[in-house]
């Protein structure tokens, strides 16, 4: 018989790859940041009454840690890199309730300071994942819009010429 892994864990170890990707920089480190933000607000939804063992939070924290500045860097021309770095921070102290049993957690933290740093890695996520839209968009010459920019120049041409 095998063990089954513990789902939490395991989410935390994608966590932990996204947010390693990220600190490589590249192209693609805010998308991977962003999927890790995700993935890390994703986890704590997990039904779950157990806490997690120290290692796979440390290994979240870690790599959290260490993309912070490549994506801040990555991202400053368009979001200020306090912003990134509050985010991050939110985000270090969200895996670090994961030490905790879920049913002891409201005896145990400043409720309205972790309803916050979900709030703060939730904001920054958006952030992030529309600013990286927004430039896949652009990059690929805004197609969509200027489909509908067309067709309607066409609508209106055709409206015009029937009313001459």
């Amino acid at each position: 018989m095998t063990a089954v892994a513990d789902p939490v864990v395991a989410a935390l170890s994608q966590v932990t790859g996204f947010f390693d990707r990220a600190a490589f920089g590249g192209s693609f480190a805010a998308t991977d940041a962003t999927v890790g933000l995700r993935m890390l607000l994703a986890a704590g939804m997990i039904p779950s009454d157990a806490a997690t063992p120290a290692s796979p939070i440390t290994s979240v924290v870690s790599a959290i840690e260490g993309a912070a500045p490549v994506v801040a860097d990555a991202v400053e021309r368009w979001i200020a890199p306090e912003a990134v770095y509050l985010g991050f921070s939110a985000a270090t102290g969200f895996a670090r309730l994961f030490q905790h049993r879920p049913s002891d957690l409201a005896a145990m933290v400043d409720l309205p300071l972790a309803a916050d740093r979900l709030d703060h890695v939730a904001l920054l996520a958006d952030k992030l994942d529309a600013l990286v839209r927004r430039l896949w968009i652009e990059d690929r010459g805004d197609i969509f819009r200027r489909t509908i920019t067309i067709r309607r120049a066409l609508n209106a041409k055709a409206v015009s010429a029937a009313l001459h």
